[in-house]
C-alpha cells in the first residue's frame, strides 16, 4: 500500500486499531473517565503513529503489521509523547490536521499513556472532560477521508463509518 509519491505510507490497520481504543474510551467514559482517556491518548498516539510507520508483514492484507519508525523523533524523544508524535507529523499532515487540532490540548495529556494507565498509581489522572476524545474522533475521520482521497482500497477505510 506504499505510494512513493507520498512521504508516508498507508497503514490502514493502524487506523481501525486507533478506532478500536477510541470505541474502548466511549464506552468506558460512563464507567471509568481515568480509563476512558488513557484509552483515548493511546487511540491518538496509535493515529499519530500511523503516518510514521513502515510496513514490517503481511503487506496489503487485513492484518498487516506495521513498525514506528523512531527515527522521526529526536533521540532523546519519548515515542509516547503526543506533542513529539505531532511534531513528526510529515508537514502535509499537519496542514490537513490544523483545523481540528489544538496543541494546547495535545500539551495537556501529552503524557497520559505513560502517566495515567494504571489508574492505581498515585500520578494517574482523576478526571477530565471528553476534549480529547473529540479531538481524535476528528483526527480520525480526517485521516480516512486522506486515505480515500489516496485511493486507499482496504475494506475497513472503505466502509467507514459502517464498521
Amino acid at each position: 500500500m506504499n505510494d512513493d509519491s507520498y512521504d508516508w505510507v498507508l497503514a490502514p490497520h493502524m487506523i481501525e486499531t486507533s478506532y478500536l481504543y477510541l470505541k474502548a474510551s466511549e464506552l468506558m467514559w460512563s464507567h471509568s473517565i481515568s480509563i476512558s482517556i488513557a484509552n483515548a491518548a493511546l487511540a491518538l498516539e496509535i493515529l499519530l503513529k500511523s503516518f510514521n510507520c513502515k510496513v514490517v508483514s503481511n503487506n496489503g492484507l487485513t492484518n498487516e503489521k506495521y513498525q514506528f519508525n523512531a527515527k522521526a523523533l529526536n533521540k532523546k524523544e519519548n515515542a509516547h509523547d503526543l506533542v513529539y508524535l505531532f511534531n513528526a507529523l510529515p508537514t502535509s499532515i499537519k496542514h490537513k490536521f490544523s483545523s481540528d487540532f489544538s496543541m494546547i490540548l495535545i500539551e495537556k495529556y501529552r503524557h497520559t499513556f505513560i502517566e495515567s494507565r494504571y489508574i492505581y498509581e498515585k500520578n494517574a489522572i482523576t478526571g477530565g472532560t471528553t476534549a480529547l476524545m473529540d479531538m481524535t474522533t476528528r483526527l480520525l475521520k480526517k485521516t480516512i477521508s486522506i486515505y480515500l482521497e489516496r485511493g486507499c482500497t482496504d475494506q475497513w477505510i472503505k466502509n467507514y463509518p459502517d464498521v
